[in-house]
């Protein structure tokens, strides 16, 4: 049977529609709207499955007394024809022109107007995704149709978003996959441990990933250089105030000492100063605190990062790490980005999950605003939207958002200034491996993905006592 549809009503840039068979039209689909020589792109956002009488009730209600009765006795003879239709809240996204979409409208379609539901690959090809590095993320919702972005579009601030098991780490796990395959590096900030079953396939053997792929772990294989953190971080990671007996201590020797900082070097000259006892002491205890955490030492970032040139990853495995040794590794890797860029070694792409709890303050406006100028990109991934600031929302550039169960979870995304409320309609209607994409990568224009598998063991599953 074919797809039936008729537009009930019009307010603004939304539509209402009547479709027929109930199947012929699911959440997130597009309808290509023909009017004369005006070609509309609107897509479904929220379907009544019982929502006809209410509807037909409201329009004819509207209707002068002799068009009304007329209408009555139509709905009447056509009671049976009318019980196989639903209703269709759609927004218009914009115009067609020659095959191309273009954002904004400059009229509304009239009543006579043709409406078509559009197959997957017209979307696609109206929107004109992928191009510089297509990387295929999954597949448009509902279909076998496959999405391919372009990774190009990345470049700048990306958001992955949802509640716990949603999805979302299997997608970033999935671009960062893309990343190395189109030959890019990256740094992974890796708070809960997952990343590094890139490594091995689901089967136990090695991936396709496993050799660009390098583990890094506080207090093992890496190590933070004093020169890798600012006087200020060392002392708030250290307990150390600006009453402390050491303070004074301490910045003397930062401000005396250019290059060589080492916890080593900090105790000599500590040592050597000729101070009071009481701040010695104080400064050799706080020395002892320091050498406790286990993360201070010799490390060449530099060299781990020429590494990952030309297609890989560096992981920075975080978990069970206290949270000083967390919050001092992150810092450090930020800062040796930010040289990086300035030195006009930037083009790196920037993985944080669930990191932004562990960001000094001032490290927002370099993340947000700031590396994207120096090659640095961002892919921020968390379960708490709410933990983010604002400005993460108003600049980001992408937002693949998977579904939430909280509703103040869902306000928050709605800050994001690449969606809308009609978009975020779509977020409320999606299944586990479902996101809702938009920003750069899409066009703008908001398509419901279903998240493919990766080639490797994916990790982060809930570690279940009964199956």
């Amino acid at each position: 049977m074919d797809a039936n549809f008729r537009l009930l009503s019009k307010t603004g840039d939304e539509l209402v529609l009547l479709y027929s068979p109930p199947g012929a039209l699911k959440v997130g689909d597009c309808v290509r709207i023909y009017d004369g020589s005006l070609e509309i792109a609107a897509q479904a956002y929220d379907l009544r499955y019982g929502g006809l009488r209410k509807a037909l009730g409201e329009f004819l209600s509207n209707l002068p007394g002799p068009d009304l009765k007329l209408a009555q006795e139509l709905v009447a003879r056509h009671a049976k024809e009318f019980s196989e239709f639903r209703v269709a809240k759609c927004k218009i996204r914009g115009t067609i022109e020659d095959g191309r979409f273009s954002p904004g409208l400059l009229r509304l379609p009239t009543s006579e107007a043709r409406i078509e539901r559009m197959e997957e690959r017209q979307v696609i090809e109206m929107l004109g995704i992928g191009a510089i590095k297509p990387a295929s993320i999954g597949s448009l919702y509902g279909s076998d149709y496959a999405l391919e972005i372009d990774l190009a579009s990345l470049q700048g601030v990306s958001l992955i978003t949802g509640r716990k098991g949603s999805g979302k780490s299997h997608l970033a796990k999935k671009l960062l996959e893309q990343i190395i395959a189109n030959g890019a590096p990256a740094i992974v900030l890796d708070v809960n441990g997952e990343y590094a079953s890139l490594k091995k396939t689901e089967e136990g053997g090695e991936s396709g990933v496993a050799a660009r792929l390098a583990e890094l772990v506080p207090g093992s294989n890496f190590f933070i250089p004093l020169d890798g953190i600012s006087f200020e971080t060392f002392c708030r990671m250290c307990q150390i105030e600006e009453n402390h007996n050491a303070f004074r201590l301490f910045a003397r020797y930062w401000s005396e000492t250019d290059k060589g900082k080492s916890l080593r070097d900090l105790r000599e000259w500590v040592q050597s100063s000729q101070s009071p006892p009481g701040s010695m002491n104080a400064a050799m205890a706080r020395i002892d605190y320091a050498s406790s955490l286990g993360v201070f030492g010799d490390f060449d970032f530099a060299a781990q990062l020429e590494k990952a040139r030309g297609g890989g990853a560096i992981v920075l495995n975080l978990f069970r790490q206290g949270e000083k040794a967390k919050e001092l590794s992150i810092v450090y890797v930020l800062r040796q980005l930010i040289a990086a860029g300035l030195r006009d070694e930037g083009k790196i792409f920037l993985l944080a999950e669930e990191a932004q709890n562990y960001f000094e303050k001032e490290f927002w406006d370099d993340v947000i605003t700031r590396m994207r100028h120096l090659g640095i990109y961002s892919v921020i991934i968390t379960n708490e939207p709410t933990t983010l600031p604002s400005m993460v929302f108003r600049q980001c550039d992408n937002l693949f958002s998977f579904n939430f169960s909280s509703d103040n979870d869902i306000a928050f995304v709605s800050n994001a200034q690449v969606i809308d409320p009609q978009s975020l309609a779509l977020v409320k209607n999606l299944g586990v491996g479902q996101c809702v994409a938009i920003g750069k990568c899409t066009n703008n224009f908001p398509l419901i993905v279903q998240v493919s598998k990766t080639h490797a063991r994916a990790g982060g599953e809930t570690k279940l006592l009964w199956q």
